[in-house]
């Protein structure tokens, strides 16, 4: 058994183990989180330039199947409230929405909030979008 007092800590011979732990711990850095690689940002937003590129070519092609859809049925650009112009724009709304849905949950983190921010925004977006979006509500 070890009969005198407890040994006496140095600078060369840290043996007492408290005084030893506080001086560590004291000296830890603490470092910032990693940004994420450069490929994984460029994925990221290559992903949502993708995304903007096909819901904006979508519009653009229902637009055109519109104007054949108007002239096949005779109708002026003031009547909207055409069953068959309705279902159009009622599909095509319904697909982005649910591109837009499908890209946001992949992206997470700001895309989340983005897309609760849209789906209480019913001046500005259809029916179908805020109807899709808002599963993101509950995260």
């Amino acid at each position: 058994k070890h009969s005198g007092p407890p040994p006496r800590t140095t600078k060369n011979n840290p043996t007492n183990t408290m005084a030893h732990i506080a001086t560590t711990t004291s000296k830890r850095i603490i470092t910032p989180p990693k940004n994420p690689p450069f490929l994984k940002k460029l994925k990221r937003r290559l992903s949502v330039y993708y995304l903007a590129f096909r819901l904006f070519l979508s519009v653009k092609l229902t637009q055109r199947q519109e104007t054949k859809l108007r002239k096949l049925l005779h109708l002026d650009k003031s009547d909207d409230d055409h069953p068959a112009i309705q279902t159009l724009w009622s599909t095509t709304n319904q697909s982005n929405a649910n591109r837009l849905l499908h890209t946001i949950q992949h992206l997470e983190g700001f895309w989340i909030k983005v897309g609760q921010y849209l789906s209480s925004r019913a001046d500005i977006l259809p029916p179908e979008y805020l109807e899709t979006l808002v599963v993101l509500q509950d995260r």
